[in-house]
């Protein structure tokens, strides 16, 4: 979607962004991660924090379920036959929990957004994460790896398929192979085409006489002037050719940036081989390029008139206006559109060189129509074409909604149609979307519908000046189209997501207050519609059925019309032909011994129902889905056109994905089962007390539990019941000694794990949460787990924070070794490797403070030097001095550092400093508060007077500090261990969110690594 840079930034921030952006482009780069977010209450973007780390866990903090994060990510891979490439995804992570209209804007901002950043530095891809779990540098490496070339050029053969449309089998290895005839050499100079400091900007290749192999046919720094002189009529040339472009004019204008192009040379002379093969191996080479260099575009040319500096460099800036208005009319082979339906008013197509060119009738009239429905006062036009079948038309304009432009979809006619739907929870606003609709009729005239595929790309790009259009829907029957497909097709799904749901309640409030276009959705009786979903879903009720339809035609209100309990026989009774019936409808699904209850929405719409009635059902259809699915969690909607399609066995199917599923696997609910349809989130805790002071000790550092398991009572009638069945302290072994084989159990075990980053040892208590299903296990408690497990969790995370789950229905499902890799991957290191870990570490610490001692002094980097004096101020010597005393070991024992309330002041200042260790300094440790503190711990056993201190970074961020405070102290923190460093030998660094957590045992356990892990 178009759009401007204060659409996501102020003048500062726009500022502030791309002077970031200049240092991760830098060589080396000085950042290598960028975040941005929002403000309370405010519409534009921040930055959240950057830092010169390349790993996820510097930024993942950021990731929380409510808010919205977008972050510039430089990942680094190392690649056997290219060596180490760093490759910048955007992340746009959206929180489970955030609003819609917030949602709604993101998918704006992000596309903005990577527009802003590919104009300063080359991007790889983007990726959208579903949760913070997702953020992961497999799934970004996986995500960048998935390109279209990358697929398609794993291989000499899956070149071959990729460039052919064949199987890779049946490709030629004579034909279809790929090869340089010095690939290191072509590496080295591609290397220096990418390398600033270098003059090198174009290299290119041809063949050789065997056409076999691609040699250097030369390179310089003469730009595109120079290259040009070697593209001749009779040769194939493939160049790279680094050119500069300018930025967003809205930053600064004056402002360039250096993006690579690939040009493809095919001469109109040449023929034969060489020509097929340059298919395949444009192909290739793009591939083997862009391995090396992040490339921006690629050029295909067939004459000289197909080729000029201007072309490639409007290319490169992503202007395709530019570029079309740069063709001659006779030629079409430069026009590209990247596959995105957008055209030159005034560009015409070969077959139409000579004719009239497209007229669109008045119009200034249909430009001030678009206007209007971009400012809301009108939501539909409609184009077509005169008698004569040549110019467009504006045939209607009003205020309405889709069945107001559907009388248009005549099989003779040809329209084109521009929609305003309603999209987005009421409650948070409505977003309007504006999708464009090309209805060829299956009866138009052959030389209309020839003229209306052309007219269809220059209609788009003329009204998507004035109006962002959302996409394109083309439909040729009335099957085809309709409001139902629209809305599919604009939230990217063919299911019934919540995006699209959340639109049906936005629709509501605008039938209330007048909104045309809008079916209006109301009920007799709501409170009992609602008080059948909730029986339903209740196993101390008989129903396990209820059925919705209308109250009469006229006034198109809905109404309980019946409910009740057994198989599906009662239920065909009520579908009539004339009538539009949903139901709620409990299913059991079964998976050998494992039995679930779920529930289906099922509509159904007779055969003489009238077509304004069916079309209002797929309004209303959408809003009572949302509405049920806030009593009881459907899983998914089928849609009946007769009663023989409502068996068990496809709502089987409908459940399972499958269309493989036996009569035996399904069944409707019936109370006989006793199966607890109410348990997704029903249960209750024994002694609830007592668990509550369980979890309390497991969040201390010399926690006396640092295990509890959880099971159910053998009594019957307390299948609901959840009890303590064990805790204690000691190994896995101890814990698994309550998971017998016929039993369900759940466990919560603290861990103390070491993770070693840039040689720093950080020990960090985690906690995982254990479900277990003994093989013995019944099928109706194994249902019964399968709806508490995730109840349990959440309730447990709500009293101590967990870091990973893992289910085990055996014993090989658990060990340490298991435990420990899923809990911090493969930096983990078990409590036998700890000691030598801890020993290595501080013999490195030893080096570097007599590396230090020699040296007498350390210089600081001009950006160490920048940053220091930005987080500081004036305060740089007033804290040095402060750690130069620290550094005595013979007086001062504590500094403490941190912000002022005022948000207007981001400095660091000096809190407070002393002699009196870490009572004097813990008062300090609020839980609205970002402090960073400097104490000294003697080493345990040691008598006061020997020189035994050793220094901590204590980091602690408040549970109610500032947002803004507590994003920034990532960096900070980070900025000033290394600073401090230069002045004292710091043995380590805890980082706490409670006063609770700072204890003198716990900084002695931190400096020494002593615990379990």
């Amino acid at each position: 979607m178009a759009g401007t840079v204060s659409d996501i930034f102020v003048e500062s921030v726009a500022a502030e962004t791309t002077q970031l952006l200049n240092q991760m482009r830098a060589e080396p780069p000085t950042v290598s991660w960028l975040a941005w977010g929002y403000k309370e209450g405010e519409e534009t973007l921040v930055v959240l924090g950057n830092g010169d780390a390349a790993s996820i866990a510097q930024f993942e903090h950021f990731f929380v379920d409510d808010q919205v994060v977008y972050v510039l990510f430089a990942y680094t891979t190392e690649e056997e036959a290219y060596g180490r490439l760093v490759k910048r995804v955007l992340i746009t992570f959206v929180g489970p929990k955030v609003k819609p209209l917030h949602k709604a804007r993101s998918s704006q901002h992000r596309v903005q957004l990577y527009a802003f950043c590919g104009k300063h530095l080359q991007l790889a891809g983007e990726f959208h994460p579903e949760s913070k779990a997702d953020v992961t540098e497999k799934a970004i490496a996986q995500k960048l790896s998935g390109s279209r070339l990358a697929e398609g050029v794993s291989s000499a053969g899956s070149t071959a398929a990729a460039a052919t449309g064949s199987p890779a089998g049946r490709a030629r290895a004579a034909t279809t192979r790929f090869y340089l005839a010095d690939e290191a050499k072509s590496s080295e100079v591609i290397k220096a085409v990418r390398n600033d400091s270098d003059p090198t900007n174009w290299v290119a290749w041809s063949y050789a006489e065997d056409v076999e192999r691609l040699h250097i046919h030369g390179s310089g720094s003469g730009g595109y002037a120079e290259f040009v002189q070697h593209l001749k009529e009779d040769v194939v040339i493939f160049g790279l050719l680094g050119l500069k472009v300018k930025l967003d004019e809205a930053v600064d204008h004056s402002q360039t940036t250096t993006k690579y192009i690939l040009v493809t040379w095919v001469g109109p002379k040449v023929t034969g081989r060489p020509k097929a093969r340059s298919a395949t191996d444009r192909v290739a080479l793009y591939d083997f390029c862009n391995k090396l260099l992040q490339l921006g575009a690629e050029w295909q040319a067939l004459s000289s008139d197909e080729i000029s500096e201007e072309m490639l460099v409007a290319k490169l800036s992503g202007s395709i206006l530019q570029v079309e208005k740069q063709v001659q009319e006779k030629t079409v082979k430069a026009t590209v559109n990247d596959g995105v339906s957008r055209a030159n008013w005034d560009y015409q197509p070969q077959q139409y060189a000579g004719t009239a060119r497209p007229d669109l009738e008045n119009e200034e009239l249909s430009l001030e129509t678009v206007q209007k429905i971009r400012d809301r006062a009108l939501t539909y036009a409609v184009f077509g074409y005169k008698a004569d079948g040549k110019s467009i038309s504006l045939l209607a304009s009003g205020s309405g909604g889709y069945d107001d432009v559907s009388s248009f979809f005549d099989e003779k006619a040809a329209v084109f149609v521009v929609l305003g739907l309603v999209f987005g929870a009421s409650e948070y606003g409505g977003l309007m979307k504006y999708p464009y609709i090309c209805w060829i009729g299956p009866k138009v005239k052959p030389t209309v519908k020839a003229r209306a595929s052309q007219h269809r790309v220059l209609l788009y790009n003329w009204i998507f000046k004035t109006l962002p259009l959302a996409g394109e829907v083309q439909a040729l029957t009335a099957e085809e189209i309709s409001e139902d497909i629209i809305r599919k097709k604009m939230v990217g799904t063919t299911q019934l997501a919540e995006q699209e749901t959340s639109a049906a309640q936005a629709g509501a409030v605008a039938a209330k207050t007048g909104g045309s276009g809008v079916e209006r959705f109301d009920f007799v009786d709501q409170a009992a519609v609602e008080k059948a979903f909730k029986e339903v879903r209740d196993d101390t009720k008989e129903t396990n059925w209820c059925l919705i339809e209308y109250e009469n035609e006229q006034t198109g209100r809905l109404h309980l019309a019946s409910a009740g309990h057994g198989g599906l026989d009662a239920i065909k009774t009520k579908l009539a032909a004339d009538k539009i019936v949903y139901v709620i409808l409990g299913f059991i699904q079964d998976e050998g011994d494992y039995s679930q209850v779920k529930y289906i929405f099922v509509t159904w719409v007779g055969d003489n129902t009238k077509p304004t009635h069916k079309a209002r059902s797929s309004q209303h259809r959408v809003k009572l889905y949302a509405m049920a699915k806030q009593h009881l969690q459907l899983a998914g909607e089928i849609q009946i056109l007769s009663a023989d399609e409502l068996n068990e066995k496809s709502l089987a199917q409908k459940l399972s994905g499958s269309r493989m599923v036996s009569e035996t696997e399904a069944k409707t609910t019936q109370r006989e089962t006793k199966l607890t349809k109410g348990s997704m989130e029903k249960f209750k805790i024994e002694d609830e007390a007592a668990l509550q002071d369980l979890l309390t000790q497991m969040r201390k550092d010399n926690n006396p539990v640092d295990w509890v398991v959880l099971g159910y009572p053998e009594e019957a009638g307390k299948g609901d019941v959840v009890r303590i069945v064990g805790s204690g302290k000691g190994s896995l072994a101890e814990v698994q000694q309550h998971f017998p084989a016929d039993r369900a159990r759940y466990a919560i075990i603290a861990y103390k794990v070491v993770e070693v980053v840039d040689d720093v040892d950080y020990t960090r208590a985690k906690n995982v949460f254990l479900s277990w299903i003994g093989k013995d296990v019944k099928p109706l408690q194994r249902a019964k787990t399968s709806q508490h497990r995730v109840p349990i969790y959440e309730y447990a995370n709500r009293s101590i924070q967990m870091h990973a789950q893992i289910h085990a229905e055996k014993d090989t499902d658990l060990s340490e070794e298991i435990i420990l890799e899923k809990l911090t991957g493969s930096r983990t290191q078990s409590q036998p490797r700890i000691q030598a870990e801890a020993d290595r570490l501080k013999k490195v610490e030893q080096e570097k403070e007599a590396a230090r001692v020699r040296s007498k002094s350390v210089a600081p980097t001009s950006t160490e030097v920048t940053e220091i004096k930005t987080m500081l101020a004036d305060r740089v010597d007033a804290v040095n001095a402060s750690l130069q005393t620290l550094a005595k070991r013979d007086a001062t024992h504590w500094l403490a550092l941190g912000y002022k309330q005022d948000d207007s002041d981001s400095s660091v200042h000096i809190l407070g400093q002393g002699t009196g260790g870490l009572d004097e300094c813990h008062p300090l440790f609020k839980e609205d508060e970002v402090v960073y503190a400097f104490v000294g711990i003697h080493e345990e056993g040691q008598a006061e007077g020997y020189n035994t201190l050793k220094y901590i970074l204590v980091t602690s961020v408040g549970g109610k500090c500032k947002p803004l405070h507590k994003a920034r102290s990532s960096q900070h923190r980070v900025a000033l261990y290394a600073h401090a460093s230069k002045y004292i030998q710091l043995a380590g660094e805890m980082q706490a969110v409670s006063a609770d957590e700072i204890t003198l045992a716990a900084l002695r356990n931190k400096l020494t690594g002593a615990g379990k892990a």
